[in-house]
């Protein structure tokens, strides 16, 4: 497995834990405010697009170590 693959691998890890923080994922931390959970889905879905902007671009990339061998 490349480098590139291997992070790639761990991105998306990344994007299906922070999926499972918002809806009922997390009814056994007890009940949150309105505003706790819009804000925490709010922080997710920022983070998930930063993810997968991130894995689209090791995906599209041609080269991506021009220096290795």
């Amino acid at each position: 497995m490349t480098a590139v693959r291997a992070l790639q691998v761990q991105l998306i890890s990344a994007d299906i834990a922070l999926e499972e923080l918002v809806g009922s994922w997390l009814k056994g931390y007890g009940k949150r405010s309105g505003d706790a959970r819009r804000a925490l889905a709010e922080v997710v879905s920022d983070l998930r697009a930063q993810l997968r902007a991130m894995i689209a671009f090791l995906e599209n990339a041609r080269d991506p170590c021009p220096h290795a061998g």
